[in-house]
């Protein structure tokens, strides 16, 4: 439940701020993984 909430928040962000959020890595790894 919490990753899905993560993978949400991180996709938001993701799309959002794709030039500011730091940790696009992070989160292709929390999405792939």
């Amino acid at each position: 439940m919490v990753l899905l909430a993560a993978a949400v928040a991180g996709a938001l962000l993701f799309g959002l701020f794709p030039a500011v959020e730091p940790h696009l890595p992070l989160a292709r790894v929390t999405v792939g993984g």
